[in-house]
């Protein structure tokens, strides 16, 4: 029977780094163990020394595991480690010894290298010479400390394919049965041991070799990781600023994402992303940083155009997809590649030295200088480890001065970090699982705030997702309110005088009380809206619109009133935008006044409970369909069934039909008449396209129409009854020009 203590212990971070963040272990005194124990009630008794030798090495280490989070001094063998990670994963002794004893001797060789890092950082040198195969070394270690972490062992970390819930699972299933693996975990331990062993030799055969000996999906992740950024070693340049470390941050990639939901399922799409920058933590005063080769590099641009015009298509599609990468977090970080043996820079462009090897030889050495960084982009570092944090079990600082300075700046900022967890989940693009863990997450941090001693109060409020555009109009949607608000009021909102649009916000329910709240939620609304849109292109098309669908759904179960005023926000708002080319002013009672939702408002009497929402963002969107240049005729005839002829189709089929009581009442009646009359020829070559049951509602509708006021006439006055009607006819059940009497 196998022994199960042979491997204790597994280490998402070697020993040799933590060392670096270590100090040596001082007994408390009694007083002090006394304050620092009624300070921190929920601490663990290891917090105030005890089972510690004197000189011993420990680190501040805060657990993130626990409900409070709370700050200790722990032996640095006890800190980041997972016990029997790989037996938990059924993985046996002998296999789980063979992989540690390989991953050692990796890590034997990268602490070499990063000693010499160290020394000539300590030494005040401009930086250090590392020969192309250690600069491979090093990138190799990077990849095997990500793949090897938290989060792509929990991808594997199944017992069978039926629980493996990631993108890739019906290729990695193929994979399996072509290499005779049975679990999941088993790849993942295959493609370790392949990744440790493969030899990143200078003429760089291994990227062809790598994805015929292992699963080729993470063999092309691997070679990405190692060829398409650049390394860059960074310290900061103020004495009290440090770097902190995190259980996962050698798992973190910093760059914008989109990870859309599936708000009818709560399942996540395929998720959208760009790694600019990812990182490697070596000492609390030296990061290494793998930046992007999609940012601009003048040197090399200038010296091979081929060069520069892929980067700039690079940078286009990225751009295209998930925004400018000059908006992003650490676009100005101050980092350049490093220089080489090679090469050199003649009037700022990268020329090649003469009688130098041109192609990567073994020979080739590179020159990696320390770049100093000012607190503003250590912060910022900081704050992508301590935004990571909801998913990794332990932090560790090196002094409490420079982890409570950098804990203060992220609790404060809100240009980067956002505090604002949304109480809702509607369109966010966290699953509600994810939200509150941010939200539990931040009540740890500020709990460590106390600790620590800081007078900072962090202060979260719970609202609707905000989005933030940096869209003129729509900045000009709300100066344009705010200016015409009091001659759309009139009086005041519960007079007799009330002006047209405050009579119609009475109808829904409105009063002078509720006003105010309507329009800061309404326009949430609409930016949040739109915001949908932007965060879904490139998302599956059906995917976009059941997240739209279910958004809308939302909203047609809020106050009637509120819904109205969105719906007048997108109308002044769509009515700008079309607008803004003949650069004429939009006039607000011209364009949100009198509208069709307005009519069916004022007509509520008549619409069936539960309904008027639907009514009135349906007469909404409707007449906007109709009115957007270069315009919607709804009835244009459809020649084929092209692209063109579809989108036509489509929006057609858009219309919907009604819900007032009694029209529905009568339709129940003359229903089953009108279903066995109906047929394409009886409208014209127009529905020759449409439905059986498309057909029928057609004929219902005709049918309809020359009652309709007759059937109303005893509950609305005549001026609204015809407008309902023209509304009814013309948006919400539309006839045929040629059918129609």
């Amino acid at each position: 029977m196998e022994r199960h203590s042979a491997v204790p212990k597994q280490y998402f971070l070697p020993r040799f780094l933590l060392e670096n963040y270590s100090h040596p272990f001082r007994p408390r005194r009694k007083e002090e163990a006394a304050h620092l124990a009624s300070q921190n009630r929920n601490a663990s008794p290891r917090g105030i020394g005890k089972k510690m030798r004197r000189g011993e090495s420990v680190v501040n280490h805060v657990d993130m595991s626990t409900e409070v989070a709370f700050i200790t001094e722990k032996p640095v063998e006890g800190v980041f480690s997972r016990c029997n990670m790989y037996q938990k994963a059924g993985i046996s002794n002998k296999e789980q010894t063979r992989i540690e004893h390989k991953f050692n001797r990796l890590e034997s060789d990268a602490s070499a290298i990063f000693r010499r890092m160290l020394t000539a950082l300590t030494a005040n040198r401009r930086g250090l010479w590392l020969t192309r195969e250690e600069r491979n070394q090093v990138r190799k270690f990077l990849f095997v400390m990500k793949y090897r972490g938290p989060t792509s062992f929990g991808r594997y970390c199944h017992e069978t394919m039926e629980t493996y819930n990631a993108e890739d699972k019906e290729q990695l299933a193929m994979y399996m049965r072509e290499k005779s693996f049975s679990r999941p975990i088993d790849v993942w331990m295959d493609n370790l041991e392949k990744l440790i062993d493969v030899k990143m030799d200078a003429e760089m055969d291994w990227i062809h070799q790598l994805p015929t000996r292992m699963y080729p999906t993470d063999a092309y992740w691997a070679i990405t990781h190692c060829q398409s950024s650049y390394m860059t070693l960074c310290t900061p340049s103020a004495r009290d600023a440090e770097f902190i470390l995190s259980d996962n941050c050698y798992s973190i990639a910093e760059g914008p994402h989109e990870a859309p939901m599936d708000a009818t399922s709560g399942k996540r799409a395929i998720q959208k992303w760009t790694s600019l920058h990812e990182f490697g933590p070596i000492s609390p005063r030296l990061l290494i940083v793998l930046r992007s080769a999609l940012f601009p590099c003048p040197q090399e641009d200038g010296a091979d155009a081929d060069v520069k015009k892929t980067r700039e298509l690079l940078q286009s599609y990225q751009e295209a997809m998930l925004g400018p990468l000059s908006e992003t977090l650490l676009a100005d970080l101050p980092v350049s590649k490093a220089s080489n043996n090679y090469s050199e820079v003649v009037d700022n462009v990268l020329r090649a030295i003469p009688g130098a090897a041109g192609a990567p030889s073994r020979g080739h050495s590179f020159f990696f200088q320390f770049f100093p960084l000012e607190n503003a982009h250590v912060d910022r570092i900081n704050g992508v480890f301590l935004g990571n944090a909801s998913s990794c079990n332990s932090l560790v600082f090196h002094t409490e001065t420079a982890f409570r300075r950098s804990l203060e700046w992220y609790m404060d900022d809100c240009e980067y970090f956002p505090k604002n967890v949304a109480s809702t989940t509607t369109a966010a693009s966290a699953a509600p699982s994810d939200l509150q863990q941010q939200r539990a997450c931040l009540r740890k941090f500020g709990g460590l705030l106390t600790q620590l001693g800081s007078e900072k109060r962090f202060f979260q409020e719970d609202v609707l997702p905000t989005v933030s555009t940096q869209a003129d109009e729509r900045r000009s949607l709300l100066e344009a309110l705010r200016q015409d608000l009091p001659s759309l009021l009139g009086p005041v909102p519960d007079s007799d005088d009330a002006s047209p649009f405050m009579q119609v916000y009475q109808i829904l329910g409105g009063s002078k009380e509720t006003l105010q709240e309507d329009l800061i939620q309404s326009a949430r609304m609409l930016k949040l809206r739109i915001k949908i849109d932007v965060w879904s292109r490139g998302v599956d098309e059906q995917l976009r619109h059941r997240n739209r669908e279910y958004l809308i759904q939302q909203y047609l179960m809020l106050p009637r009133r509120r819904l109205w005023l969105y719906l007048k926000r997108r109308r002044l708002s769509e009515d700008m935008e079309y607008r803004k080319e003949s650069q004429r002013p939009v006039n607000l009672h011209t364009s949100v006044l009198d509208a069709p939702e307005d009519i069916v408002a004022r007509a509520w009497r008549v619409v069936k409970p539960g309904s008027l929402n639907h009514l009135m963002y349906w007469a909404a969107g409707n007449s906007l369909l109709k009115s957007r240049p270069p315009g919607f005729d709804p009835w244009a005839c459809i020649e084929s069934l092209n692209h063109r002829g579809n989108q036509q189709l489509a929006m057609l089929q858009a219309f919907a039909f009604s819900r007032i009581l009694k029209i529905e009442q009568f339709c129940s009646v003359i229903a089953p008449g009108a279903r066995l009359a109906a047929t394409w020829q009886d409208f014209g070559g127009l529905l020759a396209v449409f439905t059986a049951d498309q057909m029928t509602e057609m004929a219902i509708r005709l049918a309809v129409e020359p009652v309709f006021k007759s059937l109303l006439s005893g509950d609305l006055e005549e001026g609204l009854l015809n407008a309902l009607a023209e509304v009814f006819f013309e948006l919400l059940c539309p006839l045929v020009p040629e059918a129609r009497a």
